[in-house]
């Protein structure tokens, strides 16, 4: 199935209801953007973000907002693999093309902002998550 088979008006309205699936992909793939960039947000002076924000609303330090947060997306890929399992109205693929998106953005941004901050890694990136993904569901 190509992925203008995959572009239908069913997988649209699908997206549109916002499933379950979708707002975690949403929530879990912010998340791991603003620890990962982090660092340069502060050196740019742009640091408007969840980990700002979690150090603010409970008072704690960066580490601690840090460390609370990644507890927070483990919980986030549980319930991601729990809806990998789950029977959805639309193919599969879908839902693979999603997270593998998800884990895309895991991998960038694992150990520091793989879009600002480039060290040649983001081809071997793609290529490993799109060209040769490691089965997942």
């Amino acid at each position: 199935m190509s992925s203008g088979e995959l572009a239908t008006k069913e997988v649209f309205e699908w997206i549109d209801t916002m499933p379950k699936i979708i707002r975690y992909s949403d929530l879990l793939t912010r998340l791991i953007g603003d620890i990962g960039s982090l660092k340069v947000e502060q050196e740019r002076g742009t640091n408007c973000s969840s980990v700002s924000c979690y150090m603010m609303d409970y008072g704690v330090s960066e580490s601690e907002a840090i460390e609370s947060l990644q507890k927070i997306i483990s919980s986030i890929w549980k319930v991601m693999k729990e809806e990998c399992l789950r029977v959805h109205p639309v193919p599969m693929r879908i839902i693979k093309n999603l997270l593998n998106y998800d884990r895309s953005v895991a991998w960038y941004y694992a150990g520091g902002d793989g879009q600002s901050v480039s060290d040649g890694r983001t081809k071997e990136i793609i290529n490993s998550i799109f060209v040769n993904p490691i089965p997942f569901c």
